[in-house]
């Protein structure tokens, strides 16, 4: 396989915020190139709070493509985004998390769409027919991708946030879209354990924490890796354009 089929891209810096709730404000890295952050005041956290009102485990941070999601672990007091309280839910930069006593805020370092590095980081984002013709050819690229299909099925109530923001005032517009996302992923992350296979030299069935570690065990010496953009069409008020 071409080892260009897309230069390697890295990930906007991501940050937390830590306004309040702590001795000091201090800010806290989110290190790009892990893809699921545990957050709590457990020593071993990825990312610790220092706050006795944070559960050991409070909540994990897992990044899809080039997006984060916050998933609440059935903490003491939940997690509230943007005033609200949350199981899971996507992340844009200037949320304002919750998490006990702790507030912070959530920030990516957009790039600008006008500067000459700009769209780097879309780079290895392909349309969906090329993935998946890549995922049939065995393309050791579409490992990652095909992992974070299986991570996504874990808790599928983000799906139907993404529907609320996209259609606010229809119902059955969010229910029919939830379905159809929720069936894609499903149907990937079904064939997705007999690829890995092929291409990892290993049999992790369906458990994707095993096949992640997989994953980062031979990063190292694997291409870039490549994601689909643009799965599904959504008409809106806005008007049509894919997600």
């Amino acid at each position: 396989f071409p080892p260009q089929i897309a230069p390697q891209a890295t990930h906007p810096p991501s940050v937390l915020q830590v306004r309040q709730g702590e001795p000091q404000a201090r800010t806290i890295p989110l290190p790009g190139e892990d893809k699921v952050l545990s957050v709590g005041r457990d020593d071993n956290s990825k990312v610790k709070l220092l706050s006795r009102s944070v559960s050991r485990l409070h909540a994990t941070l897992l990044r899809f493509h080039t997006r984060w999601v916050i998933r609440d672990e059935g903490s003491r007091f939940g997690t509230l985004l943007n005033g609200n309280q949350v199981r899971i839910a996507f992340l844009r930069s200037g949320d304002v998390l919750n998490l006990g006593k702790v507030e912070a805020v959530f920030v990516t370092d957009e790039p600008d769409p006008g500067a000459t590095a700009a769209g780097l980081q879309d780079l290895n984002l392909l349309d969906p027919e090329t993935f998946f013709a890549l995922v049939d050819k065995t393309h050791p690229g579409t490992i990652e991708g095909l992992i974070t299909f299986m991570l996504a099925l874990r808790d599928t109530s983000w799906i139907m946030g993404e529907a609320q923001e996209l259609y606010p005032r229809n119902e059955d517009q969010q229910a029919r879209f939830t379905e159809k996302v929720i069936k894609t992923y499903a149907r990937w992350s079904k064939k997705a354990p007999k690829k890995l296979a092929e291409m990892l030299g290993v049999d992790h069935g369906e458990d994707p924490d095993a096949w992640w570690a997989a994953f980062e065990s031979k990063r190292s010496a694997l291409p870039t890796q490549v994601f689909p953009r643009g799965w599904f069409p959504a008409t809106t008020d806005s008007g049509t354009f894919k997600l």
